[in-house]
């Protein structure tokens, strides 16, 4: 143990208590487990941050309120089950993926804009039937970015947060187990950092492009079911290969990571399926997404099935299909979403081999809604 602990000190852990009547027979397993069960009680509320993340900082008005980053009144509304639905944003032991249900008025909101920027900003698709048009799609795309972009920043806020609990408590623990995980943190900390200056220079391009009113920087492909489904995804990713295994990213921090973006909801008897990237970025994602489309409507249902779980935790579903799985299924969609945390699995799960093409996966997301 680093520095050894005399019982009367106080202890470490900042109970208040002698460390003789608190963590002095304890395991070294346990006192981690306890350590990051600290950390996430008092983490939620310290790691919020509230700004508007529009450019035009001239006319910010002064409340910064809960934005919606999926329509709350136009899709959560219709997937809801009396003002609640299915979230895929909850976290487990601090690592892992997790379901939980919130409100409607809850999901999915971020601190990121104050009033007058969240009210004219998004006019277009907040109060004019949904279209498609460029612009629509341009601010559907830009709202998921700043959504990411603020989940980013307070993670990573969060981080620093951790590390400050790791240090107090660091005399705890062995010093294998110090070495190890400070190892683990610094390596998760410079990636972190990196996702944050990569979202920003993502953001930067957005930015200019929404003051200058050029809706063009971006490729988009809308894919239209005639029904209404009732999930909704606003998604933005990086991913390693496209449909064939072809490369798109590299897992490291030396080049800036390409993003693509995906938006699915449901609308006015219909759902939209929109698929959206950075015109620059056409010779990966254009390619992947033509990959997409060549697919016949029963294999791509199955690729986002079988992705969508991995990839997103922008995912919200109603309580009705989730309910209509039983739950042997929502154990296994649970246990799946968190797949991506395994070595190596990223070719696995994004490229569309037979198998993810061709055997259904044991949840559906694409039911119909009943009418």
């Amino acid at each position: 143990m680093s520095n050894k602990i005399g019982r009367n000190e106080l202890c470490p852990c900042g109970s208040g208590l002698k460390y003789k009547k608190c963590c002095i027979d304890k395991s070294q397993d346990q006192l981690f487990e306890e350590m990051i069960e600290r950390s996430q009680h008092s983490l939620k509320k310290r790691s919020i941050i509230k700004h508007c993340l529009h450019p035009d900082k001239e006319h910010c008005s002064d409340n910064i309120i809960k934005a919606h980053a999926i329509q709350n009144n136009k899709i959560l509304k219709s997937i809801s089950d009396n003002g609640h639905v299915v979230t895929v944003d909850e976290t487990k032991n601090f690592i892992f993926q997790d379901v939980g249900v919130k409100g409607r008025k809850l999901a999915t909101t971020f601190s990121g804009f104050c009033g007058y920027h969240d009210k004219t900003t998004f006019q277009e698709i907040e109060d004019k039937p949904f279209i498609g048009t460029s612009k629509q799609v341009f601010l559907l795309t830009y709202r998921t970015l700043a959504w990411h972009c603020q989940k980013k920043t307070e993670q990573n806020q969060r981080d620093k947060l951790i590390a400050e609990e790791f240090e107090r408590s660091r005399r705890l623990f062995r010093e294998d187990i110090l070495q190890e995980t400070t190892q683990a943190r610094t390596e998760f900390s410079q990636a972190l950092q990196q996702g944050v200056s990569d979202n920003n220079a993502e953001k930067a391009i957005f930015d200019r492009a929404l003051l200058d009113e050029n809706y063009e920087i971006l490729n988009s492909v809308v894919w239209k079911l005639p029904y209404e489904v009732e999930f909704a995804v606003s998604m933005m990713n990086e991913l390693y290969f496209d449909l064939k295994g072809n490369p798109i990213n590299k897992l490291d921090l030396k080049s800036q990571w390409k993003s693509i973006y995906l938006n699915i909801f449901p609308y006015d008897g219909k759902t939209f399926v929109i698929w959206s990237w950075r015109k620059a970025l056409d010779q990966w994602y254009g390619e992947m997404v033509n990959q997409f489309m060549s697919l016949g409507e029963f294999e791509r249902k199955n690729y986002l099935n079988a992705v969508l779980p991995i990839w997103s935790d922008s995912l919200i579903i109603s309580p009705r299909l989730w309910r209509s799985w039983g739950e042997e299924v929502q154990n296994g969609f649970k246990f799946y979403a968190n797949m991506s945390l395994l070595p190596d699995m990223e070719k696995v799960t994004e490229v569309a081999d037979s198998e993810i093409l061709n055997k259904p996966k044991p949840w559906n997301l694409f039911v119909p809604k009943a009418v």
